[in-house]
């Protein structure tokens, strides 16, 4: 028959895999020895409560840390523990005095594991704990001990009113505890200024007076405890500015302030001042119950508020086990939304009311906003509300371009430029997506929101925005029209009228499909300047490609490429005027070749050699 065994536990191996495996460094037993203060004074005040409410036992917080050579002695004026509790609490690994023991819930304590105590076994190999309990109306101190090798005793101290083997700290106290420790053999002497400043990082904010002392010299006063320093989530906004130059290591752009009642949170976001890549991981500094939890927490923000640092006080969130960190639960992915939320709002009431720092933040940021905008939805959003792009109309935010009708784009920048002055100029809003991250945006948008028009603009749009002349106008144009198809022959080039604007532009050059003719050569599009037409070349292959624009139905590819005459511009009313002369030829091909080069199009052997007739004929004349 098989009988039922208890397991062994070796504690040197448990105290070992914590080292290892769950504390982040040796020195985190300080930070257990002041959390177990903390939270045996906030037992104290609880259990202190009279009838009506009111403290009836001394509530005033403190914690000693002597540091002695070789030896720490960690006392607070906390709840204390009678024998019973000793046993069974100190003893049990995983046991904890935060769970019921005192009617509490266990958010009013700062450790719920039990397991803290073991991490002193880091640093000594025997932990001794004196406590008078402050339930019992007696003087009893109880000295119990643990050693490394897993054994300990818990008994009694005789004499406790003469403080016979209690520590002085104790000795004065009418009820608390007080841990004393020893180096481990061979091992130097504990360093007070490391223990100070570790005992500053993590308790600079604790609502208790915690001192740092040496037997022979003055104590230290350790945090803001008594000296009406604010931390710094209820701080001055100059305060908060200087807290995060020191800490964070920027000047902040912005200060924003955080409240999320339902997980007891309060702190301050500090935008960024200069550019960030989303990608790269945002570490904020929370505290919980204002104790310091950790500088390098990564999920307490959503991914796409990477341009804001946070620093911040919780009450309700759970840590991890090795608390440094949060637990993935429904409470902080609440807490989350509503920090995100927050920081939403504070972009949406900048942009309104100051468009120009507004305008600051989005050049500091712009890119990594669009970065993530196109994986996360969240991000997309917040840019097609907030964050303006580039437009032939203005600047203006595609929640209002969507509004107003279809959205048309360029892909690049060269397509944008070739067509602002007609776009600007005939009332034609199109949008410059030849940005990193812009087209890919626009596709995730029109995804979104399937009911929205969203489409590269194409040939149908440019040349519907130019306008028919009448009837009366064409017949005027017809000498200069047939003129033109004279000096052009061999070009493979039809010459239409139209009027459009600006009336700068005399003739505009628009080349037949690539896929059609194959005579559009690919240095077209690459070929240097941006002042051209060029980019419409690449409207039209695209657009052939893809079988015409979504937005206006096929593509009409002329059967050859042409050279669109501007009706409205004052040169061509000239060149109508003097169509009888021996010089029109000239001036047409001029033209022509000025078309060509303006939209860096290639030119063949017969277009080149016009060039430089006109160039001649031009010195000619001058001199």
């Amino acid at each position: 028959m098989s009988s039922e065994e208890k397991f062994r536990v070796d504690l040197g191996g448990i105290v070992e895999l914590l080292s290892r495996n769950l504390y982040s460094g040796s020195d985190v037993y300080l930070r257990e020895l002041l959390q177990n203060g903390v939270d045996a004074i906030t037992a104290n005040s609880q259990s202190g409560k009279d009838d009506e409410g009111t403290y009836s036992s001394d509530t005033s917080g403190r914690i000693r840390f002597v540091v002695d050579g070789h030896t720490l002695r960690v006392t607070d004026n906390g709840v204390g523990l009678n024998i019973d509790e000793a046993r069974n609490l100190l003893a049990t690994i995983g046991g904890s005095s935060k769970r019921d023991e005192f009617g509490l819930g266990r958010s009013d304590y700062l450790g719920q594991f039990g397991i803290g105590l073991l991490s002193c076994f880091m640093v000594s190999d025997n932990i001794v704990v004196y406590s008078k309990t402050a339930r019992d109306n007696g003087d009893s101190v109880v000295r119990w001990q643990g050693n490394s090798s897993g054994t300990w005793t818990v008994s009694l101290v005789e004499d406790a009113k003469e403080g016979h083997a209690v520590p002085s700290e104790l000795a004065q106290l009418p009820h608390g505890t007080t841990v004393v420790l020893h180096t481990l053999p061979g091992e130097p002497p504990f360093d007070y200024h490391n223990i100070r400043d570790i005992i500053e990082r993590y308790g600079e904010f604790l609502p208790v007076t915690v001192t740092v002392e040496r037997p022979s010299s003055d104590l230290e006063l350790v945090g803001n405890h008594g000296q009406g320093k604010p931390p710094v989530w209820d701080a001055s906004s100059s305060a908060q500015r200087r807290w995060c130059r020191e800490n964070f290591g920027f000047d902040p752009f912005d200060v924003i302030p955080l409240e999320v009642p339902v997980a007891g949170f309060k702190g301050v976001a500090f935008v960024l001042s200069e550019g960030a890549h989303p990608g790269r991981s945002a570490r904020h500094q929370l505290y919980l119950r204002r104790m310091l939890l950790s500088k390098k927490v990564t999920d307490l923000l959503p991914d796409w508020a990477y341009f804001v640092r946070v620093v911040g006080n919780t009450d309700f969130l759970r840590p991890t086990a090795a608390r440094d960190a949060l637990f993935e639960d429904s409470l902080l992915n609440e807490t989350r939304d509503a920090l995100g939320s927050e920081v939403r709002d504070w972009l949406a009431g900048l942009a309104n009311r100051d468009p120009q720092r507004f305008q600051r933040f989005i050049n500091l940021h712009i890119t990594g906003l669009k970065a993530l905008a196109v994986s996360d939805a969240e991000t997309r959003n917040l840019v097609v509300h907030s964050v303006p792009f580039e437009t032939t109309s203005g600047m203006r935010t595609l929640d209002e371009l969507m509004r107003e009708g279809p959205v048309r784009f360029a892909r690049t920048v060269q397509q944008y430029k070739a067509l602002l002055p007609i776009a600007a100029a005939n009332g034609l809003t199109v949008l410059n997506a030849g940005y990193a991250f812009d087209e890919e945006i626009l596709e995730q948008v029109r995804l979104d929101q399937p009911d929205r028009s969203i489409v590269e603009i194409g040939m149908n749009d440019i040349v519907g925005a130019f306008s028919l002349a009448d009837a009366s106008e064409e017949a005027r144009f017809l000498p200069l029209i047939h003129a033109c198809d004279q000096a052009l022959t061999g070009q493979g080039v039809s010459v239409i009228l139209r009027d459009f604007k600006p009336s700068t532009i005399p003739v505009l050059y628009l080349p037949q499909s690539a896929a059609a003719h194959g005579v559009v050569e690919d240095a077209a599009r690459h070929a240097p300047g941006e002042s051209g037409l060029s980019g419409i070349l690449d409207m039209l292959d695209s657009a052939a490609e893809g079988g015409g624009n979504a937005a206006s139905g096929a593509l009409i590819v002329p059967d050859s490429a042409q050279l669109v005459v501007n009706a409205s511009s004052p040169l061509v009313h000239q060149l109508l005027a003097a169509v009888d002369s021996p010089r029109i030829v000239a001036a047409l091909r001029g033209l022509y070749v000025q078309s060509l080069l303006a939209g860096h199009h290639p030119m063949d052997p017969q277009a080149r050699s016009w060039a430089s007739e006109v160039y001649t004929s031009l010195i000619s004349l001058a001199f």
